[in-house]
C-alpha cells in the first residue's frame, strides 16, 4: 500500500510539503478531490477560462509544462478560485506561448 507522503511525492514534489499533507486527511481525499487541469497562459494578469474550477478551490500549485516555463509557476495564479470556470493570472508578463497544470483541491 502506497502511503499518501509516497502518493504526493509521484504526483509532483512540492505537493509533498507538510502543509498541505496536512491539509489531507486521508488518502480518499487525495484520491477524490485532486484536480490537475491543463490551460494556456495569457498575455497580462487577468481571467483565464479553465473548465472544472470552482469558488474556494484551493490552488495546491502551478506547474509549466512547456520547455520556456518548467516548474512551479505558482506565484503567477491566484491561490484560491475566486470565480467558476476561471483560474486569474496575476503576473503582468506575457505567458500566452506556455502551457500549465494547475492541481486543485
Amino acid at each position: 500500500m502506497i502511503t499518501k507522503a509516497q502518493l504526493l511525492k509521484l504526483i509532483h514534489p512540492r505537493i509533498a510539503s507538510k502543509a498541505v499533507e496536512t491539509l489531507l486527511d486521508n488518502q480518499d481525499i487525495m484520491l477524490n478531490g485532486l484536480k490537475a487541469l491543463s490551460f494556456v497562459g495569457k498575455n497580462g494578469a487577468g481571467a483565464i477560462t479553465i473548465a472544472g474550477t470552482a469558488i474556494g478551490d484551493k490552488v495546491l500549485c502551478v506547474v509549466g509544462i512547456t520547455a520556456a516555463a518548467l516548474g512551479d509557476a505558482s506565484a503567477s495564479f491566484e491561490g484560491v478560485i475566486t470565480v467558476a470556470g476561471q483560474i486569474q493570472q496575476s503576473s503582468a508578463s506575457n505567458l500566452s506561448t506556455n502551457t500549465y497544470i494547475a492541481y486543485l483541491i
